[in-house]
């Protein structure tokens, strides 16, 4: 099966103005939107290999965003390091 990796940090992001009439909208960026696109676009059978670090305190929500990808290779996950997340 064909693999692709991607290298780059998970960013939590704080968005404001996305909606003036609502609080501002905390989700990931960074590399989160190369993944959704590339999730999006490879072919079926082509699987996904994430390079990632990500801080102690959001490795459980970096798990949970990665297991949305279709593509994701089996086992793939972040690497969890002692600090806290880039923001």
């Amino acid at each position: 099966m064909p693999k692709v990796g991607i290298l780059g940090s998970l960013v939590w992001d704080l968005i404001y103005g996305r909606d003036p009439a609502f609080a501002p909208v905390e989700e990931w960026g960074g590399i989160a939107y190369a993944l959704a696109g590339l999730d999006a676009s490879v072919p079926d059978g082509w699987e996904i290999v994430p390079l990632i670090k990500v801080g102690q305190d959001l490795a459980g929500k970096a798990q949970e965003f990665l297991r949305g990808l279709k593509h994701l290779s089996p086992g793939a996950r972040c690497v969890e390091v002692p600090a806290p997340n880039n923001r």
